[in-house]
């Protein structure tokens, strides 16, 4: 992209056909319609080609297995004579008008200074129910055969609830288990 949209800036633009074909081209008014630019066909099943053109707006059609076809999902017009096309406007990028117009950074104020810590005592966490450790992989294997697997004590949870009674130093848990 041309910062400054030079007489000789260009701007990439990608096509896509997306509605099947085995041979896929586009052409348009930035080839005069005389060249047939080959779409290729990306692991998703797309065609798609991407093509520097001159700043404008630019009319084009696919041509599908032989036949012109515009892209119904794509914008179109309709050209001197009543042919569909498709269009696509190519515009520079000037970055200096960017930043003027206010499409820069978010407003606020920037500094190299990182924020103080937190001032508030983190809390510890929950403690877990002492039957949910008794999970397989907090179990050593058998030392007489390592291939062997002990019994799984396990517990599924769902959904795990933990109340903190104010009352008595113990917690209420309430989970539903598969």
């Amino acid at each position: 992209l041309s910062e400054g949209g030079g007489a000789n800036a260009r701007v990439p633009i990608t096509f896509t056909w997306n509605r099947g074909g085995s041979s896929v081209a586009v052409s348009g008014s930035f080839v005069d319609w005389r060249t047939h630019v080959p779409l290729r066909q990306n692991a998703m099943g797309e065609w798609c080609v991407t093509y520097n053109l001159p700043p404008g707006v630019h009319q084009y059609k696919f041509f599908v297995d032989g036949v012109w076809q515009h892209h119904p999902d794509q914008p179109t017009c309709n050209d001197a004579v009543g042919n569909m096309n498709n269009f696509v406007e190519a515009k520079t990028l000037n970055f200096t008008q960017l930043f003027r117009e206010g499409r820069g950074s978010p407003p606020g104020e920037y500094t190299q200074v990182a924020p103080p810590p937190p001032t508030e005592p983190k809390a510890a966490p929950p403690k877990i129910p002492p039957h949910l450790l008794r999970a397989l992989l907090n179990t050593a294997p058998d030392p007489d055969d390592p291939s062997r697997l002990p019994l799984p004590h396990h517990v599924m949870v769902n959904h795990l609830y933990v109340l903190p009674r104010t009352a008595a130093p113990t917690s209420t848990v309430a989970a539903d288990a598969a």
